[in-house]
């Protein structure tokens, strides 16, 4: 097999979106750190479909076309709008902030976010 590089995109892969459309988040440079921009949408080809007012997000789940979970957060987000559409009532604890353990602890069924924190499942309609 021949690999070679087909397009790049100076930005943070956040994750797939349905029909191949890859989330960037942009950020820029700051004397001590990574400040947030933007996020965009991009297909599979490299080519940018939309400039999203997505707020920093770097794990989620799809929940349909247009709507997206946070898991860091457990918000549910448009993707074309940026509109908070929807928040979790749960109280994270301070060490809440690994995405792959969030990815572990947070599932979706139906209209259910469901988790668990030390040793409670929640099931939270949205």
């Amino acid at each position: 097999m021949n690999l070679a590089l087909y397009i790049a995109i100076n930005g943070a892969a956040v994750g797939w979106l349905v029909n191949d459309d890859l989330l960037v988040n942009f950020y820029n440079d700051a004397p001590t750190s990574f400040l947030f921009d933007h996020a965009s949408i991009y297909s599979a080809d490299g080519v940018l479909k939309q400039k999203t007012n997505l707020p920093d997000i770097r794990s989620f789940r799809h929940l349909s076309n247009n709507r997206i979970l946070d898991l860091d957060h457990f918000k549910i987000y448009d993707l074309l709008t940026g509109q908070l559409l929807w928040s979790s009532v749960a109280v994270l604890p301070p060490n809440w902030k690994s995405s792959t353990e969030n990815l572990k602890k947070a599932s979706v069924a139906g209209n259910y976010l469901v988790y668990a924190i030390d040793s409670t499942v929640y099931a939270e309609a949205f």
